[in-house]
């Protein structure tokens, strides 16, 4: 019976972090971050329709490549590629994370570090926005990625 009892305790706990509870910038980015480490794919529901996403990839040989999608098209994928993304445990923790205001918006920096290729993301951010609805949501995000593992 304590075991079972553990059980659900666990699972009420795990829970929190899938709360829709995003009230501040800070809970949205925690909620991002669970979303994420756990591949669910409910994390395409933080980001605006209107999004600016941007990935800027490094090469070895010094080319440098920048690619944007819109929240919308981005929103599609994630369902995509988050069974690859699972698959290879491509997650990626945060540090340093610093939420500077905006006027009506907050940025949120972070030190991204890819887990599956090693290496460190210092020019990580995010841009959120309180909704109609009162929910902070993502209106922009900067990613900088490289092809190959540094591992």
């Amino acid at each position: 019976m304590k075991f079972l009892l553990k059980i659900m305790t666990i699972g009420l706990l795990s829970c929190n972090a899938f709360s829709a509870d995003m009230s501040t910038p800070e809970a949205l980015f925690e909620r991002f971050v669970a979303l994420g480490d756990n591949f669910d794919t409910r994390v395409a529901n933080l980001y605006t329709d209107d999004a600016k996403i941007v990935f800027f990839k490094h090469y070895p040989h010094g080319l440098e490549r920048q690619m944007a999608l819109s929240g919308y098209e981005w929103k599609s994928l994630i369902s995509k590629i988050m069974p690859v993304a699972k698959l290879t445990h491509d997650v990626s923790r945060y540090k340093d994370v610093e939420i500077i205001a905006l006027g009506d918006a907050f940025k949120i920096k972070a030190n991204r570090y890819s887990e599956r290729k090693c290496y460190l993301d210092t020019g990580y951010y995010m841009v959120v926005k309180q909704s109609v609805a009162g929910q902070w949501l993502i209106t922009e995000e900067y990613t900088q990625t490289q092809p190959d593992a540094s591992c």
